[in-house]
């Protein structure tokens, strides 16, 4: 199941899910913000299903033009295994780039405002990438005040 509401209404819309008993241990749910983690869905944990997130780093204007927009776009794609093993398939169908999201901390980073995450399959090393507000993502080896920034963001 794929929730596509805005990010203020995810934890509310699981809550009603998870009361009404309509998600069970077989469901994946994921969710489309990109701002949340599954964490939003955390009323559904009870429930056992594989929770997660899956991010298209693409804005959709024109849903006409959407699967010409989402070929060949990066997904960002976090939660559970069983949920991350979904996301990569959905966006696999869907001619996008997954990739996996193993920490997302959010604030002011030495290069500017955005979304910094910590990448897991991107080879040896530990490597990060900027999403802005605009959904630009670059994808570099931690070094420098960078990987100083990350090392004091990642303790809390």
């Amino acid at each position: 199941m794929i929730l596509t509401v805005r990010d203020d209404a995810i934890t509310p819309l699981a809550t009603s899910l998870a009361k009404a008993r309509a998600i069970t241990e077989r469901h994946v749910v994921l969710h489309l913000s990109g701002v949340q983690g599954q964490e939003a869905l955390g009323p559904l944990v009870t429930t056992r299903a594989a929770l997660g997130s899956f991010h298209p780093l693409q804005t959709i204007v024109e849903p006409e033009l959407t699967p010409g927009r989402l070929k060949g776009a990066w997904a960002a794609v976090e939660g559970m295994p069983r949920a991350i093993e979904a996301g990569e398939r959905i966006a696999q169908d869907l001619g996008m780039r997954p990739f996996r999201i193993a920490t997302k901390i959010e604030g002011d980073l030495p290069c500017g405002r955005g979304v910094c995450v910590e990448l897991s399959g991107c080879g040896g090393g530990r490597r990060a990438a900027l999403v802005t507000p605009r959904g630009i993502v670059r994808c570099r080896c931690l070094g420098g005040a960078a990987a100083r920034w990350w090392k004091e963001r990642s303790k809390t």
